[in-house]
């Protein structure tokens, strides 16, 4: 086996000595990010080396974008590690430069080309400063680089997708980054704008940058590329073009097919032929089955209304018991407020037995009834007293 070339075992791991990670650009042990319960990356190893062309390669849903994006921290891994210059992301944010899909920039927003550019300078400006000539300077230079010097004022939705395409370039190089991370680079673009970006990486692979990017047109692998890196959820191959990208790596099929494995063990446990356990097989020799009694049902329908109406009956009884009970008290108090009142009048609640309290109640009610009489007799008097003063008063008014 070729000293570079890795091709990845049935258990995960990679065949072959890991390069140092801290002689490549970008290495990755053990990537595992899952999207709910089906990895997308699993148990990846991957080893990137510095200033060299490298591509991702492999099919539709792979997880190539994703482990662009898991090694940026943009995605959440599982499990892994993830060094950059045998640094982790946090040390080595600054010499990295990322060129995101088109698709996943809103490019309604209000804001033009040179913007855009001037935005890989903000992490050098910091919080505070304002962007100055330098700053400007560079952003026009990687604007002339690939060929949008003319368009510094137009907004980006006015863009076609291929100078869309260049002006994040634009913004990469404006960073002036050891490493170039482009996830699809020539999707959705012309022949021409192709070449463009194409010569601008290989010149800054020429002047020692790295660069990485996700691939799909394997026709033009061995023209763009010097170290490729196959996926397909798990790692499959790595090395140089001229060693891992063969007919053999790329007719391999992926070694991890987790619902396909789920499948093939449901389908070995119910082809299974188990015997039942003893203590669910009956001994008919010592013990006969047992009857139970059966339940009489009625229908639900019965059962709901006669539910509803010893719901009602009850309600209502207790209803009139609670207005019984507050009458009784409502007598016992005027009562016991007359009895204070007028001092003639019996009281009854010294009475303990029941013919004592209703001979008092009895009592009570003849002695009311008497003082009712007397007052509708001094009534009329007391009418007549009255109009007499009044009389009087008029008399004395006019």
């Amino acid at each position: 086996m070729p000293e570079r070339l890795r091709l990845a075992a049935d258990d995960g791991a990679m065949l072959g000595d890991h390069a140092d990670a801290a002689h490549a650009a970008l290495s990755v042990r053990g990537m595992t990010v899952s999207y709910g319960e089906k990895p997308a990356l699993f148990s990846v190893d991957a080893t990137f080396p510095i200033g060299a062309m490298s591509a991702i390669i492999g099919p539709n849903g792979a997880g190539k974008s994703t482990f662009l994006k898991a090694a940026l921290g943009l995605v959440p891994m599982v499990s892994g590690e993830v060094q950059f210059f045998g640094l982790p992301l946090a040390r080595a944010r600054g010499r990295i430069a990322y060129v995101p899909q088109r698709a996943s920039v809103d490019w309604d927003f209000p804001t033009t080309v040179i913007d855009v550019v001037l935005m890989g300078r903000y992490r050098s400006l910091g919080l505070l400063r304002r962007v100055g000539r330098a700053e400007m300077a560079l952003a026009q230079d990687a604007l002339a680089r690939v060929g949008m010097e003319g368009f510094a004022t137009r907004q980006i939705g006015q863009l076609s997708g291929g100078q869309q395409q260049r002006v994040f370039l634009a913004r990469a190089l404006a960073q002036q980054a050891d490493l170039y991370l482009l996830d699809e680079p020539f999707a959705g673009v012309d022949a021409a704008t192709e070449r463009a970006i194409i010569a601008v990486l290989k010149d800054l692979n020429a002047a020692g940058k790295s660069v990485i990017a996700v691939h799909h047109d394997l026709s033009t692998v061995v023209d763009y590329f010097d170290h490729v890196f196959m996926v397909n959820v798990r790692a499959m191959a790595q090395g140089p073009v001229s060693e891992a990208f063969t007919t053999a790596a790329l007719s391999q099929k992926t070694p991890y097919d987790p619902s396909a494995s789920r499948n093939a063990s449901r389908r070995e446990v119910s082809s299974m032929k188990l015997p039942p356990p003893l203590a669910l097989i009956p001994d008919w020799s010592t013990s006969k089955p047992s009857r139970t009694p059966r339940r009489r049902s009625f229908p639900r329908s019965i059962c709901a209304s006669t539910l509803r109406i010893t719901s009602r009956t009850s309600a209502s009884d207790e209803y009139s018991r609670h207005r019984r009970s507050r009458a009784v008290r409502s007598a016992e108090r005027r009562a016991r407020a007359r009895a204070a009142a007028a001092p003639d009048v019996p009281d009854v609640r010294g009475h303990a037995s029941r013919s004592e309290y209703g001979g008092a109640i009895t009592e009570l009610i003849h002695s009311l009834i008497n003082r009712s009489r007397a007052t509708a007799k001094e009534a009329p008097a007391r009418n007549d007293a009255n109009s007499g003063r009044a009389g009087t008063f008029e008399r004395e008014r006019f």
